[in-house]
């Protein structure tokens, strides 16, 4: 992701949803940072992280760090800005012998305030240090350009050391940021546009890889496939019984029950479950059927127990679903089961399942480090109905064509495809910039790339329902002239020649260039090109 411009910033927040998100995120500063909160909340947002800020303080930083934490929130971010680092106004007042030790005693107390701060909360401490500008002194100590450099430096050691004592709290590094002397004295404000936007990037890229343990620039995964015996739940099912396994808050099912609890939060916030076990069907699913499990099979989108290689179950949920390898996580109590499967499908993320309760938080963080979600996701329902529909049409594909065909038609399919409603721009902003698999080009978009096609093009938004779920908008097109520059597709709805009726459209209102740009994940979009001819759509199509 590109820094954004403050125009970019605002119809980004402009657009998100009205409703605010699940985390918090305490800003504390010194300084006026309006420009640059703008920036940190639009980055939070395109990250799929958005946040609620709790406050931002103007001055007074020291008498808010000695104050007890706000908490829980996502995080304490704390701005420290030249005049906190650097005693750059005891230095402007007295630029004499004295101004070094003024800096050393103001080093000593701001370390002891974040070292006491942190010890008060439980949530991750993020230190911001803002690089002042060698020009901030120039004009009334001229001899001492060099200081700011020199003062920095001890600043970011100090940090340094306060970070090694204690894990929680962690110093974010930033590309240099130019103090702008003249709106800071003007306006209080120390950061120009670009410094603000640059510095809020790096923050919450900071933040969000420390919380999920990875880059934010790496997508989320979506599905999470887990085993069943001694993961699920305690006790081999198939050696003690559906009476016997262990998934409650008894010293021997503790693990377990906050791991199927783990599950049913993460099945709210849209990511997709499934079960891969070796064992008998019939017995997995009588224990569900006369146990309380606190995760119960609904959430489930498939299930595939069997005696078979586990590669072997991971390929067809993965195929089924029409997911890649990287966006699963899989976990299991076996590193032999991990590791046979990651030998067949080596893009495949696993987590072994901890055999203690003491390991189960550092376990469940860095589970959710995969799949953190800020706010609830929307379609929950509609979404896991789909994948379980997608589940039961490659059942009745597998057992003879003539039935699929029957199943399609006995779905009763309508697709909608037509020009972009204001109210539609959100969604299908979001799948140009997130469908990967079915995706003509690859491209991405800004916001304001976004806004100039829609006044230069004609954007389509493609809709579907059948008896059983509404989907919603499943996929997007952008056509210019008689080009379909852009065309997505979601996972959800393949396999039921959707693309095909919708190319149809497309074709018969005077497109004649498909376009196809290769990418290392829309190798279906390949394969569809090139089919030998249209396949039938058993539905109905409502042009807008």
């Amino acid at each position: 992701m590109n820094p954004l411009t403050l125009a970019e910033a605002m119809k980004c927040l402009r657009s998100k949803p009205a409703t605010n998100g699940i985390a918090q995120l305490n800003l504390i500063s010194h300084c006026g940072l309006h420009q640059f909160r703008i920036f940190l909340e639009a980055y939070f947002s395109l990250y799929q992280s958005p946040v609620t800020m709790l406050e931002e303080i103007y001055g007074g930083l020291f008498k808010k760090l000695h104050e007890p934490p706000l908490s829980p929130c996502l995080a304490h971010l704390i701005i420290l800005d030249s005049d906190t680092l650097l005693a750059g106004r005891s230095l402007r007042s007295h630029p004499n012998d004295n101004s070094d030790k003024a800096f050393q005693d103001a080093i000593v107390q701001l370390k002891s305030t974040l070292r006491s701060f942190a010890a008060q909360t439980q949530d991750p401490v993020f230190i911001l240090p803002l690089r002042v500008d060698a020009a901030y002194f120039e004009h009334s100590v001229p001899s001492v350009v060099s200081v700011p450099d020199r003062r920095f430096t001890h600043c970011l050691e100090m940090l340094s050391e306060l970070q090694l004592e204690n894990p929680q709290i962690q110093c974010l590094k930033v590309t240099p940021s130019e103090i702008d002397q003249k709106r800071f004295l003007e306006t209080g404000e120390p950061l120009h546009s670009h410094a603000a936007s640059t510095a809020a990037l790096a923050a919450v890229r900071g933040i969000l890889t420390q919380i999920r343990g990875q880059s934010p620039d790496q997508e989320l995964k979506k599905l999470l496939i887990t085993d069943l015996d001694n993961t699920f739940w305690g006790g081999i099912l198939g050696e003690v019984g559906w009476e016997a396994i262990t998934c409650d808050e008894t010293a021997l099912g503790k693990g377990h029950w906050l791991y199927q609890h783990f599950l049913n939060q993460l099945a709210s916030e849209g990511v997709i479950l499934a079960i891969a076990s070796k064992n008998n069907a019939e017995t997995v699913f009588e224990c569900f059927s006369k146990r309380q499990i606190p995760c119960p099979l609904k959430n489930f989108a498939m299930t595939e127990i069997h005696w078979n290689p586990k590669s072997t179950s991971v390929t067809r949920i993965l195929e089924t679903l029409n997911l890649l390898p990287s966006s699963v996580v899989i976990i299991d109590d076996s590193p032999a089961e991990l590791d046979e499967i990651t030998q067949a499908i080596p893009d495949v993320t696993t987590l072994c399942f901890p055999s203690s309760l003491s390991e189960m938080p550092d376990f469940l963080k860095s589970l959710r480090g995969h799949f953190l979600r800020a706010r609830p996701a929307t379609g929950v329902e509609s979404r896991l109905k789909s994948y379980q529909s997608a589940a039961r049409i490659a059942v009745t594909r597998e057992t003879n064509s003539d039935g699929y065909e029957n199943y399609l038609k006995s779905l009763e399919m309508e697709l909608t495809i037509e020009r972009i409603r204001p109210e539609q721009k959100e969604r299908v902003f979001e799948l140009l910039n997130k469908t990967n698999q079915f995706n003509l080009t690859g491209q991405r978009y800004h916001l304001s790339e976004f806004e100039m096609i829609l006044r230069n093009a004609h954007v389509y938004a493609i809709s579907l329902k059948d008896r059983l779920t509404d989907f919603g908008i499943i996929g997007a097109a952008i056509v210019n002239q008689n080009t379909l520059e852009q065309f997505v597709l979601s996972c959800r709805v393949f396999s039921r020649h959707i693309e095909d009726a919708s190319i149809k459209f497309f074709r018969e209102r005077g497109v004649t260039e498909i376009p196809f740009r290769p990418t290392p994940k829309n190798q279906l979009v390949h394969d569809f090109l090139n089919l030998p001819k249209v396949r039938p759509y058993f539905g109905i199509l409502t042009v807008g």
